[in-house]
């Protein structure tokens, strides 16, 4: 009757282990990329529009002045 030799094993096995860690290490960063790659495109596209808000903040603030002008009452 044979044996396997364990430490031909143990290598055999840890080829494996090693081999299937490595796969998924490699799926998580394609998908950190990927993620990365979402979060640039987002902050972009927030960024175009800054200048719009900036400038209906700015109608917003002129319009309430007016407002406080014209709603005082006359002395």
């Amino acid at each position: 009757m044979e044996y396997n030799n364990p430490s031909t094993t143990f290598i055999t096995e840890r080829k494996t282990l090693l081999e299937s860690i490595k796969k998924n290490l490699n799926l998580s960063i394609e998908g950190l990329d990927e993620l990365n790659s979402n979060i640039e495109s987002i902050c972009s596209v927030g960024k175009k529009f800054e200048y719009v808000a900036e400038l209906w903040q700015n109608f917003g603030q002129i319009m309430n002045i007016e407002e406080i002008t014209t709603t005082q009452p006359e002395h």
